[in-house]
């Protein structure tokens, strides 16, 4: 969608999916990078789980004030998240707004730590998550969740403290930094006549093409459904989020507002993304930031066990330090090798999959061909051949639309494209 884009289609108007314009936007520059793989995808994605890394060290040292403590739970964070079966499909959008979500949580802590407020910071906090609030609802907005309990708490602690000049002033930061991301966003729809389509597909769309609404009873019934299945496909990251729970409950390092904060904010986050009672594996992804807190938990229950056992205290003993932790992540990288999600796509040669072959099969017959995936997702078949789609509903998508269904329908009546790719069943 990134390379359509670029060469001129405008989204939803001549080109549909599913989620906000930002993240194809964000694809441009992979494309440039890399025409035909993934590379460039790669190599974003790279710099922002580094950043993503940074924050989570940040975020552990506010719970710690430990530089040890803070570097394994940054490890052994990462070793979790990306070794869980939520990121077997790697190009989602939670991915990307990782470092938006450990970012924002560093800010609530980091606002909170000092005991003294600080009105103008606090403003500028509020300004940093009007942003990030603005690039998560031009990426997907069903990840939203988390932050209207952030804000709603936030606000309600401020009236109850009777700083109501103070709430006000941040409803205006977090409005003024949505704006500054929305702005754009809607003028580039509304300069290439597309504004329809945006409320329509992006908006609407997204709201009902998943199903029919559910009485109260069904709704906490298949969110009931939904963790058990999450469960059996994320079952350690699942774990560690309810040990994230415990942590933010028991700890004392917490303040009762934070925790009030971070407790409703992870509900409101789970009780939205899972609305529609929709189960994929990568969704359980979206709560990843929030991990830090049951891995900080362990690392420091650990010391204290190894404090126990030996009184020079491993975690605090700086002789030979440099050489556990070189072991340690060693360790851990080899760990995430073996249980990457994807080993057996990872080892094969490109000869051996089918994108490569179909793309040297297309290129053979056309100069410069043109397809079409009937009635499934992209599979990375117009990257590896570098087809721009020519049809508006270019792959199958995770919702009902029947203008999808008969633009696909259409396409081959016409004979559209040189190629027809199907999947299966």
């Amino acid at each position: 969608v990134g390379k359509a884009l670029l060469n001129g289609q405008v989204l939803y108007k001549d080109i549909i999916e599913q989620k906000g314009l930002l993240i194809y936007l964000l694809q441009i520059p992979a494309y440039l990078i890399s025409h035909k793989n993934f590379l460039g995808v790669w190599l974003i994605q790279l710099v922002l789980m580094t950043i993503s890394s940074v924050y989570f060290y940040k975020t552990a040292y506010l719970l710690t004030n430990s530089s040890k403590k803070s570097y394994i739970s940054t490890i052994l964070v990462a070793l979790v998240i990306f070794t869980s079966n939520a990121l077997a499909s790697g190009q989602i959008v939670e991915v990307y707004l990782l470092p938006l979500f450990i970012i924002s949580i560093y800010l609530l802590l980091k606002e909170n730590k000092n005991i003294e407020s600080n009105e103008k910071k606090s403003l500028i906090y509020m300004f940093i998550i009007g942003i990030i609030i603005g690039i998560i609802f031009w990426m997907k907005y069903s990840l939203l969740g988390f932050y209207f309990a952030y804000i709603l708490v936030t606000l309600i602690f401020d009236i109850k403290d009777k700083k109501y000049s103070l709430s006000i002033k941040k409803v205006v930061m977090i409005s003024l930094g949505f704006l500054i991301i929305t702005i754009p966003c809607v003028l580039y729809f509304v300069l290439n006549n597309a504004f329809s389509e945006l409320i329509n597909y992006y908006i609407i769309n997204n709201v009902s093409g998943y199903g029919s609404a559910l009485s109260l009873f069904g709704t906490l019934k298949n969110y009931g459904a939904t963790f058990l299945t999450q469960f059996k496909w994320n079952p350690i990251m699942t774990i560690v989020l309810f040990i994230s729970l415990a942590y933010i409950i028991k700890t004392r390092k917490i303040s009762r507002k934070v925790k009030i904060i971070l407790f409703s904010s992870i509900i409101t986050h789970y009780m939205i993304i899972f609305i529609h009672g929709a189960m994929f594996p990568y969704y359980f992804f979206a709560f990843g930031a929030i991990l830090i807190f049951g891995i900080v938990g362990v690392v420091e229950l650990l010391n204290k066990i190894l404090c126990l056992i030996a009184p020079s205290c491993l975690l605090e003993n700086k002789k030979d330090i440099n050489l556990m932790l070189l072991i340690f992540t060693i360790t851990c990288i080899i760990l995430s090798i073996i249980f990457m999600p994807c080993p057996r796509q990872f080892l094969k040669e490109p000869s051996n999959l089918a994108q490569y072959e179909f793309a040297k099969y297309m290129h053979n017959k056309y100069e410069e061909p043109t397809s079409l995936d009937y009635g499934f997702l992209d599979g990375g078949f117009y990257t590896v051949a570098d087809i721009i789609p020519n049809v508006w509903a270019f792959c199958g998508l995770n919702w009902d639309n029947p203008k999808m269904y008969q633009s696909q329908l259409d396409a081959i009546k016409k004979q559209k494209t040189d190629f027809v790719i199907l999947r299966a069943l």
